[in-house]
C-alpha cells in the first residue's frame, strides 16, 4: 500500500510541475513592453517631449530587470522617406538624436516588476524643429545571457506653429 501512495504521489507531483513549468511556462517572463512619445509643448524653436516605457508583468512571478534604454531616431521636413537599406518593411529613419539612453540611473543596478503590475519610466527630451516622424526603440534588459526585450513605435511629430 505504501508503494501504491508513494508511486500516484510522484505521478500527481509530476504532472504538477509539467503543468506549472513547462506547459504554462510560469517561472518564465511574460512581459509586454510598449514605447510612446508625447509631445508637451514648443519652446523657442523647439519641442519638449516625453519618452515613457511601459512595461507590464502579465506572468505569475517577480521579474528583475538589470537594464533599459531607448533609441530615438527622426526624419526632418528635407528628409526624402525611403525603404532602409539592410530592413526589408522598414522606412529609414537617418538622424539618431538619443542611443542606447537608459530609463534608470546605473547607479539602480536594477529594477522590478511585480506580477500583474504595469511600472512605467520616463526620459525628458528635446526635438528640434523640423522633426517630421520620430522612431522610439525600446529595449528591456533581463538578467541572464542576452535575455531581452524590445519593442519599437512610430510616431507623427505635430509642427511648430508659428508665433
Amino acid at each position: 500500500m505504501n508503494q501504491l501512495v508513494q508511486s500516484v504521489s510522484l505521478v500527481v507531483a509530476g504532472f504538477w510541475t509539467y503543468r506549472k513549468f513547462i506547459k504554462f511556462r510560469e517561472d518564465q517572463s511574460k512581459i509586454d513592453a510598449t514605447a510612446d512619445l508625447t509631445v508637451i509643448g514648443e519652446h523657442q524653436g523647439a519641442r519638449l517631449a516625453v519618452v515613457t516605457a511601459s512595461v507590464s508583468n502579465n506572468g505569475k512571478v517577480r521579474h528583475t530587470i538589470t537594464g533599459m534604454h531607448f533609441d530615438l531616431r527622426v526624419i526632418n521636413n528635407w528628409h526624402p522617406l525611403q525603404p532602409a537599406e539592410h530592413r526589408m518593411g522598414y522606412v529609414d529613419f537617418p538622424d539618431k538624436l538619443y542611443s542606447a539612453q537608459p530609463l534608470f540611473p546605473p547607479e539602480w543596478k536594477w529594477s522590478f516588476i511585480e506580477p500583474g503590475a504595469t511600472n512605467q519610466y520616463r526620459y525628458s527630451v528635446i526635438l528640434p524643429p523640423d522633426v517630421k516622424f520620430a522612431l522610439v526603440k525600446l529595449k528591456v534588459i533581463l538578467p541572464g545571457d542576452d535575455q531581452f526585450f524590445s519593442s519599437w513605435r512610430i510616431f507623427s511629430v505635430p509642427p511648430v506653429v508659428a508665433p
